[in-house]
């Protein structure tokens, strides 16, 4: 068999903040079933891209304004994204959450790659998108000034959504509601910069009520944290075994739960 030819996704002009693999074939998004990448930079702009079929390597969509890609007559209705800190797919890849300096723009996207009926929309731009909620911080003096990661469990219909500040907060969202559900005590956050947050994503034969409310988080304080999200508190605390100072690092629970790996500053694991 022949050796897997590797994908050189050209586009973004700065440096790419996040990668997010969508969870299932694009048949329902109009992209042809292949897979997705969805990716943020410090270009202010989120793209998605194809990872097979005949657009493979190529840009589908790229979000760089607030509301939609359809520019309206008065573009102050529409402004230029300011920030793409991070980007995640939510609902089993149907949408996209973009964390947009303090605001989280939740986006329904449509692609256009096997819509062979109407040429014209297929060669004028191979994707749209529309905003369908924002939810903003909240409006106290800790909560910090921007969105510095969210996370989603895009492998089931769930609208809880968690966000850390650049603050040190963590909130967890009611994405269709629109509110704040909880948040993190000041005694149990990160000292630093936190640089990772993500839900757990047991595997099925390990995926549990308890299992599901798992979420942990790694930050510059050299720390990482596994927390239950029904009580926003920590249960377990890892440090000292890795070095983390600086650099934007992201660790990962296992499927399995059983093991929680971090990338160290000294070239460890």
């Amino acid at each position: 068999a022949a050796a897997p030819r590797p994908l050189g996704l050209t586009g973004h002009q700065g440096d790419i903040t996040s990668l997010c693999p969508s969870v299932s074939d694009s048949h329902t998004t109009g992209g042809g079933g292949a897979p997705l990448l969805l990716t943020a930079s410090s270009d202010h702009t989120a793209r998605l891209w194809a990872l097979g079929g005949p657009h493979a390597g190529h840009e589908l969509l790229c979000f760089d304004r607030l509301r939609t890609n359809t520019r309206p007559a008065h573009r102050e209705e529409n402004p230029k994204l300011e920030q793409v800190q991070d980007a995640q797919f939510v609902c089993l890849d149907g949408a996209v959450v973009l964390a947009a300096g303090a605001r989280l723009g939740i986006y329904r996207y449509e692609l256009h790659v096997q819509d062979s009926g109407d040429d014209i929309k297929r060669l004028q731009r191979l994707g749209s998108y529309k905003c369908c909620g924002l939810l903003t911080l909240p409006r106290e003096p800790s909560a910090g000034h921007s969105i510095a990661v969210v996370a989603a469990n895009n492998s089931v219909l769930s609208g809880t959504l968690l966000v850390a500040s650049s603050s040190k907060r963590i909130y967890a969202w009611d994405a269709a509601a629109e509110k704040v559900l909880a948040r993190a005590e000041d005694s149990v956050l990160h000292t630093r910069p936190i640089t990772c947050l993500r839900l757990a994503q047991p595997h099925s034969e390990y995926q549990s009520a308890q299992s599901m409310d798992l979420f942990y988080t790694s930050a510059t304080d050299g720390t990482a944290k596994l927390w239950d999200l029904r009580v926003m508190q920590p249960c377990r605390v890892f440090e000292g075994g890795h070095v983390h100072g600086g650099q934007r690092l992201r660790s990962c629970l296992s499927p399995c739960l059983r093991y929680f790996c971090t990338p160290s500053e000294d070239g460890a694991v």
